[in-house]
């Protein structure tokens, strides 16, 4: 399933927002507050709707509450594209109350110019195309109870909606919708696994948009089951053959982690052989470590949660693959994907997603310029405020980009502390002034602060010696 655009209308901070999404990777980026976890929240209530209608997911849909409607206004709208579903937009829809006597008219009349216009038309033109769902959204609009409601609207040259219902449902491969919120950790696993879970394709839809945690539960019990499977039953060379692309995939996303296991016990636990430290292997240590899951950093410990996840969930959605890992289709969001990451694994950690789960779709938002730098700039989708709302806007270059340009041109913020940047202006003005004296105490005064290495001071003494040997 490939998410093509989204349109929010009234909803939360957005008065009116429009923003289209690769195919592979798309990244928000923003100052706190404009709306980028707000996007995926959207994201995932639409698809809480839709996919229940259209899969074998038996989810309940996440509620959209009268506090998502922007103050003021009497509804909200939250409208997708999906390349699944080329000839439909999924609308969700919002209001508080229903239309009063000139609300009505109001639409009437303006659905009656649109239809004089369409009979202008020819039917192939994209103009009529557009028309024509603008015209079905206002009869679904007159309806009548607008509390909540789901549409589709199709052209006239998609299959009917029921048509499209049996073919998603029946599908051996199920559109798979993920969300990861800031909230996303492994949760421990209780003191005695209960029963296993059931390999159901449904079971992958279970809590994908709606987890706070990540059920390591229920992954352990589907992990046991792979391997019983490899170990007793007819099936178990296709076991063996995605245990081992799981394993491929964890060391692919982190290299420091060669192995993993389950232990049976009580409490039953995962553990993991990390690679030894450079340190340790100067001093001829290359062994590794065993380590216990909950004794890895917050960022392992996260990376982990979110490769035993979307394993779990692609292989049960997709049971005839040979490798769910890299043919499984799924939308992943992911809110902050640099979360307790050292910088140097913020930048390797969208090309490794991206390795790893080829067939999937990435919608995250970041505040690392690490991340961005690791990025094509046509997948960047920069929110910012212009005139009180908010514009998505698209840079000219993103990848390969240094962090300091980074953070200076596309995200507005200073490359270093505020008063250094001030100190050092004002040793540049001395110097323009030719007040060299004046400039060497500045200069002392800022190595004391910044060390003698500091490019800038180094800048600094040679430009004042080059002024000076010209007089």
């Amino acid at each position: 399933m490939k998410l093509k655009n989204l349109r929010l209308t009234n909803f939360r901070g957005f008065e009116r927002l429009d923003i289209d999404f690769d195919e592979h990777m798309t990244v928000i980026a923003g100052v706190n507050g404009v709306g980028k976890s707000t996007i995926l929240q959207a994201i995932a209530i639409a698809y809480s709707h839709a996919l229940p209608e259209f899969t074998v997911s038996r989810e309940k849909p996440l509620p959209i509450r009268n506090s998502d409607i922007q103050q003021g206004k009497s509804s909200c709208i939250i409208e997708m594209g999906s390349d699944d579903l080329e000839a439909a937009s999924l609308i969700v829809f919002l209001s508080k109350e229903d239309l009063d006597r000139n609300e009505k008219l109001s639409l009437e009349h303006k659905q009656s110019l649109m239809k004089k216009e369409l009979s202008s038309l020819e039917k192939g033109l994209p103009n009529y195309k557009n028309l024509k769902n603008a015209i079905s959204w206002i009869d679904k609009r007159l309806e009548g109870d607008f509390e909540k409601r789901l549409n589709w609207l199709f052209t006239d040259t998609h299959e009917s909606e029921a048509r499209l219902k049996r073919y998603f449902k029946s599908s051996p491969v199920q559109p798979l919708v993920t969300y990861y919120s800031t909230h996303r950790l492994l949760s421990r696993l209780p003191p005695k696994l209960q029963g296993e879970l059931p390999f159901k394709q449904s079971a992958a839809f279970s809590k994908a948009l709606t987890q706070l945690e990540i059920s390591l539960n229920e992954f352990a019990k589907w992990h046991r089951a792979m391997n019983s499977s490899r170990i007793i039953r007819k099936d178990s060379q296709h076991a063996s053959r995605i245990l081992s692309h799981l394993q491929e995939a964890i060391t692919g996303l982190m290299p420091q982690i060669k192995e993993f296991w389950f232990h049976e016990g009580s409490p039953p636990r995962y553990s993991v052989i990390k690679s030894a430290a450079l340190d340790e292997q100067v001093n001829g240590d290359r062994a590794g470590k065993q380590l216990f899951l909950e004794q890895l950093s917050d960022g392992e410990r996260g990376l982990i949660a979110l490769v035993f996840d979307l394993t779990r969930r692609l292989a049960v959605a997709n049971p005839n693959s040979q490798n769910p890992i890299a043919e499984g289709e799924a939308l992943v969001l992911i809110d902050e994907v640099e979360l307790h990451l050292h910088p140097k694994w913020q930048r390797e950690v969208l090309p490794r997603l991206r390795d790893t789960f080829k067939s999937c779709q990435f919608v995250v938002t970041t505040h690392s310029p690490q991340v961005i730098g690791e990025v094509e700039a046509r997948c960047v989708r920069f929110l910012e405020y212009v005139d009180g709302n908010v514009s998505v806007t698209i840079p000219t270059e993103a990848y390969g980009i240094d962090s300091n340009r980074i953070l200076q041109e596309l995200m507005g913020a200073p490359v270093r502390n505020r008063l250094i940047d001030i100190e050092l202006r004002a040793l540049f003005k001395l110097i323009d002034q030719e007040r060299f004296d004046e400039a060497r105490a500045a200069i002392v005064v800022l190595e004391r602060k910044l060390g003698e290495d500091e490019p800038e001071l180094t800048r600094a003494s040679s430009l004042i010696h080059f002024l000076e040997g010209s007089e």
